[in-house]
């Protein structure tokens, strides 16, 4: 499997607010393979762009930082890559 058949990606999503909405909603109608996942909207994720550092060490429990481990674990397994992890080292 190729990464660009695995789907779009929603991210900076705000569930409340009706443009994040709108477009989540045009997303889906138009392209129609979208993620089971979003990644949300945080101050933090400025923060960590002008520190130059990970989401994870700056707020290793926030919303955005669990949004990204989701993504990572879904990855892994859509690609196989745990699987792949293991051939290669011998398991």
């Amino acid at each position: 499997m190729r990464i660009a058949d695995i789907g779009v990606l929603i991210s900076r999503h705000d569930e409340r607010r009706r443009a994040c909405k709108a477009i989540f909603e045009t997303v889906q109608e138009k392209i129609g393979n979208i993620l089971p996942m979003v990644i949300h909207a945080g101050a933090k994720v400025g923060e960590a762009s002008i520190a130059r550092m990970p989401i994870r060490k700056l707020e290793k429990d926030g919303k955005v930082a669990k949004d990204f481990e989701e993504l990572a674990r879904y990855l892994i397994d859509k690609l196989g890559l745990e699987q792949h992890n293991q051939e290669a080292i011998g398991n």
